[in-house]
């Protein structure tokens, strides 16, 4: 699949897709209150539902797929700097590149990253698949588009510090520093209701529009598609 530059219009013959696969995984230095560096994998997007409310039926266009996962290519290497914003879901950060294993690697020396609020997993997954179907289109990459992001992902359980203890949400710090929740309101400045509430949210469920069987199975109860989700429910 061909590209357009995103200055001059022009076709360029580089796959859409070489620069945002082009790191497999990645770790964050300041992600938790600790000097513990977080190591993050490149994890599979969530597709929307598929269906026509015209016709009404379910369908399946393998173009929703999500792309492969790269394996063994990149790892970069990251440090957290400044915030930058906040949302319902997630919280953008500055981070400068501290290296990658692949010289040939060429990235900006500032990045963004965006990480998600610990019960927005689905969520976070459904949103970097739209950013897919972007980047799948062909059309303005670095505008449109980003050329190159990833949906990194780590199970806190696997987690530990450097004494070998296990990390809890309350080490990680972007949600230590959440100052909303999932409705935009602001987090109580009572530190003992706003601990309760975010406890609370995080084993809150991350609902999705479309995860009613309805629109994913039929009345005999078999799934529309053979390509079940990880990120199903």
């Amino acid at each position: 699949m061909a590209a357009d530059d995103a200055r001059t219009g022009t076709e360029i013959s580089k796959p859409v897709h070489q620069d945002i696969t082009a790191i497999s995984t990645i770790s964050i230095h300041g992600l938790t209150l600790s000097d513990t560096n977080v190591s993050l994998s490149r994890a599979e997007s969530f597709p929307s539902f598929q269906y026509d409310d015209c016709e009404p039926r379910i369908c399946d266009d393998p173009s929703w797929d999500p792309l492969p996962i790269p394996q063994n290519l990149a790892h970069l290497e990251l440090r957290l700097t400044d915030r930058i914003n906040e949302g319902r879901i997630g919280l953008v950060y500055g981070v400068d590149v501290v290296g990658s294993r692949d010289r040939a690697l060429k990235l900006p020396r500032k990045l963004c990253v965006k990480i998600f609020k610990p019960n927005s997993a689905r969520t976070a997954a459904r949103e970097y698949w739209f950013y897919e179907q972007l980047a799948r289109s062909g059309r303005r990459p670095g505008a449109v588009a980003a050329r190159c992001f990833g949906f990194f992902t780590a199970s806190l359980s696997d987690l530990v510090d450097e004494n070998g203890q296990q990390l809890t949400a309350d080490r990680i710090l972007p949600w230590e520093e959440a100052l909303i929740d999932d409705r935009g309101w602001p987090y109580s400045e009572n530190p003992v209701k706003r601990a309760a509430r975010k406890a609370a949210l995080a084993t809150e469920r991350d609902i999705l529009f479309g995860d009613d069987e309805f629109y994913w199975k039929s009345e005999e109860g078999d799934t529309f598609t053979g390509r079940p989700s990880p990120w199903a429910r």
